[in-house]
């Protein structure tokens, strides 16, 4: 298969990955040109240079999200009248939490919200959003930003005892919209009406087409995982209705805190696979054959399962995944695990739940 960047490289772009990798040793082995701060490294060592991982050079103290800013104009600027294109995954917001301490004493003064209360989270976010702020000004002084494309997006929700995601349910790691809706937000000057809205369902698989259709770029339809939002960006024409679907039919490690909205206290994610049809959700999983359905435009925070209440409607969309599962070739568990010991579970689940534990 061809990433964004070997694709974009075929054409005569300029590639660069900023930040965090986490899909191999060096992303310049995958088509970028450029590599700063990625490699295997899911988390950096510390947020205050020295970094340790990522190996950075950087005068100490200096804080990575920074650095990377500095790092990602620089690489702007150097290739400013070229065709360029910058993955730019900050490692922020990731463990370890690490603020800055003037933003992280600004925020002990605010008044908490009603589930939001992490001062060094709220620290950390606002240095990104600062650093995005920095970005996009220095697009605009080199008169770049009426001919870029920018967009920002994340691949999952927060965890939820840092920072909870109400009203959706639950958080990183979970089925449930807490873990899968992101926000996303696109910017184009001139190409892309300002302030424009929609909540035509769309998923980051979708971004491929989409950017090679922005910059007059053929593709074979056929080929892509995703569709082109573009038309959607241009004129809120989206695409015609679809299943989204993900799949993860393996386990997510245990994890000791915040457990509110999750379907059990042992495992952040049992194996399973979820689709999104209309308004239409299915969660399934499969070590017990559980369906949970969700309608999410009169339920978003899927407090009520209605599986129970709508047979035909969760059949339907059962179809449909059992339908997307052998179109895509996905792999689905077989056979129970020899090594399953439910005596075990049993004592870690009495754990998790005891006295002194949250949720």
């Amino acid at each position: 298969f061809t990433i964004i960047p070997e694709k974009l490289a075929e054409e005569g772009y300029i590639s660069a990955s900023i930040g965090k990798w986490h899909l191999g040793k060096d992303p310049c082995s995958q088509g970028f040109t450029v590599n700063v701060g990625g490699s295997y490294w899911g988390m950096p060592g510390s947020y205050f240079a020295p970094y340790g991982a990522p190996d950075i050079p950087a005068p100490e103290g200096e804080y990575l999200t920074d650095r990377l800013t500095a790092e990602a104009i620089r690489f702007v600027e150097e290739y400013r009248d070229q065709k360029f294109f910058l993955y730019l995954p900050y490692y922020a917001v990731h463990s370890p939490w690490e603020g800055k301490d003037h933003l992280v004493k600004r925020f002990e003064q605010k008044k908490t919200g009603q589930c939001q209360g992490n001062p060094v989270y709220a620290a950390m976010i606002a240095n990104l959003d600062s650093c995005i702020g920095v970005l996009i000004n220095r697009l605009h002084e080199m008169g770049l930003d009426r001919n870029t494309l920018v967009i920002f997006t994340s691949d999952n929700g927060a965890v939820s005892h840092i920072s909870c995601q109400d009203p959706l349910r639950a958080g990183k790691g979970s089925y449930y919209e807490g873990g899968i809706r992101v926000p996303m937000v696109i910017r184009w000057p001139g190409r892309i009406p300002a302030g424009s809205t929609t909540d035509v369902p769309v998923v980051n698989l979708d971004l491929y087409p989409t950017i090679l259709e922005a910059v007059g770029i053929d593709y074979p339809e056929e080929s892509m995982d995703g569709v082109s939002i573009w038309p959607l960006l241009k004129n809120n024409s989206g695409p015609s209705a679809r299943t989204l679907a993900w799949h993860y039919p393996v386990y997510l490690e245990t994890w000791k805190q915040g457990r509110k909205g999750f379907r059990d206290p042992l495992f952040r994610t049992r194996p399973g696979t979820t689709i999104l049809y209309g308004d239409w959700k299915l969660n399934y999983y499969y070590e017990d054959s559980v369906k949970e359905l969700f309608n999410l435009r009169n339920d978003q925070g899927e407090h009520h399962d209605l599986s129970g209440d709508l047979p035909a409607r969760t059949s339907e969309l059962y179809g449909m995944m059992q339908e997307w599962i052998r179109s895509q070739h996905a792999p689905v568990p077989q056979e129970p695990n020899p090594s399953y010991d439910p005596e075990y579970e049993r004592e870690r689940i009495e754990e998790l739940l005891s006295p002194g534990h949250e949720d």
